[in-house]
Order: C-alpha cells, then structure tokens, then sequence
C-alpha cells in the first residue's frame, strides 16, 4: 500500500478508477464536486500502480468558521473493500485503507489553517453506503477517542451528520 497526493500525472489512472469504483458519487470528476469546494486536496491509496481508493479535504468554513473536512467522496475499489483496513473499532474500521490517510489528511488541513476538522456521514438522503456509515459511528463513538458526533445539519442539500475528529491518526488514535 502506497499513498500518496493527487498529481495530474495520474489522471488517467483515476479515469480507470472512476470506471472500475462502482459509486455514482465518485464516478467522474464533476461527480466528486471538488471543484465547488474551494481550496481541496485529494488523497491517493496505491497497490502497486493501481488507485485502489480515494478521498478529499476541503476548506469547510462555509458551515463552520476556520475548519476542514476530512475524508469526502470515500471510495474504494469493490475488489479492495476490507483490504489493508484498520482492525481498531470505531472510525478507522469505517473508512478502510483509505482511514491510513488521515495523518496527511489531518497535516494538510492544518497547513491551511484548520483549526477544526470534521467529517460528515449522510444521515437522510444521499449515497446509502454513508448512511450505513453514519448509523455505525453512531453505534461506535462511546468507544474510540479519536472523534466525536458534532452536529445535524443539511450540508450540500443532504442531512448530515457532523462528525469532530480529534487526533490525528485515527487508526491509532494519536
């Protein structure tokens, strides 16, 4: 497993993902909305040459002042789903390989002047998969340290939860 930023250098290797991921939300680049989000950066998981997974932070002061969020448009190969996932109970296991990015993640959000960062799970309405998410942080967070429930809120026109991470490597909570 290899991570790394977005360089233009793999777009077509995120083309070929995009095709292969299976999620409506992350089939194209429009799909992924970034480009709506202001200052974003993307996160790569590699096994060997192949993107096998991918997420984004972005500026997020628009609904809170002076933070990021983590993690948006997970997604992950079907065929590498629970592959290098974390064992830690709580939001780690949620977010499979791609939860190892939340060191870079977490640094880069703070570089851009984070002073709160957050992820969100879709609570009513949108992509199913981060209902279930929602509804299983929601079961969890009484046992992992590294976040907090936050807020509800309609966020991009979707109700969400708001979800406050608290370290910054959630797969080992440090």
């Amino acid at each position: 497993m290899r991570i790394d930023l977005y360089q233009s250098k793999y777009d077509k290797k995120i083309e070929t993902f995009f095709q292969n991921c299976g999620v409506k939300n992350n089939s194209s680049w429009k799909s992924l909305g970034s480009h709506k989000r202001g200052n974003h950066q993307f996160f790569l998981i590699f096994d060997e040459d192949i993107i096998v997974g991918m997420s984004y932070a972005h500026d997020f002061s628009e609904y809170y002042p002076n933070s990021y969020r983590l993690f948006s448009r997970t997604a992950i190969l079907p065929s590498y789903r629970g592959w290098n996932s974390p064992k830690k109970k709580g939001i780690a296991a949620s977010g499979g390989c791609i939860s190892h990015t939340s060191k870079l993640q977490w640094d880069w959000a703070k570089e851009n002047g984070a002073e709160h960062i957050f992820c969100t799970t879709n609570s009513i309405g949108g992509i199913s998969t981060s209902q279930r998410v929602g509804q299983y942080l929601h079961r969890v967070v009484d046992y992992d340290d590294s976040f907090e429930w936050f807020d509800k809120k309609e966020i991009y026109n979707c109700e969400q939860d708001v979800w406050k991470i608290l370290k910054r490597d959630v797969v080992n909570s440090r």
